[in-house]
């Protein structure tokens, strides 16, 4: 059974789901500088099991979960949140622009899409950054331009970034975010 089920303080808790073991330490790793306790999980199942134990404050969750899709698992936690508490905040983290009938489709349990590569300062930002965001809505078959623009932003921001660490020799930045784009 799970401990604090029917606890409602609020904990600095992530839980992690990748299931690129790389990009989960990388995460993990970058969540500690900040004093966030994370969980992991590397499948949907482990993840929804996690959730339902350590109620986290935030789920991350790759868009691409081999055999399972990260939005579904996304929905399926929210649903299955107690009704006493605040659902957590879902971001969602993604090497592409995730397809439009899915964002649709997850609107309403999704807060924040980040683009791989994440560096570490910008995954923490995300965190930090205040309670969940308006739903994003798109209708099938169309691709919402802030989106696009957001994704092709945190893009080019990771690659200004790969860049500048090569050019300090700031190799271990540099491996950090190669890790991510890898992932």
């Amino acid at each position: 059974g799970c401990m604090n089920r029917d606890s409602t303080k609020p904990t600095r808790g992530v839980l992690v789901v990748d299931d690129h073991a790389i990009s989960r330490r990388f995460i993990a790793a970058a969540l500690r500088q900040s004093d966030w306790r994370d969980k992991q999980a590397a499948t949907a199942g482990d993840a929804l099991a996690s959730a339902r134990c350590s109620l986290p404050r935030i789920v991350l969750i790759d868009v691409n979960l081999g055999g399972a899709n990260g939005f579904d698992l996304a929905r399926r936690i929210c649903e299955d949140w107690p009704d006493s508490m605040q659902r957590p905040r879902i971001i969602m983290i993604s090497a592409e622009l995730p397809d439009a009938r899915q964002m649709s489709l997850s609107g309403q349990y999704v807060d924040r899409f980040l683009l791989k590569p994440v560096s570490d300062a910008r995954l923490r930002e995300s965190l930090e950054s205040g309670p969940p965001s308006p739903a994003l809505t798109v209708r099938p078959g169309e691709t919402l331009p802030e989106m696009q623009h957001l994704f092709r932003g945190e893009l080019s921001a990771q690659l200004d970034n790969l860049d500048s660490c090569l050019s300090i020799r700031d190799l271990s930045a540099a491996i950090g975010i190669l890790h991510q784009l890898i992932a």
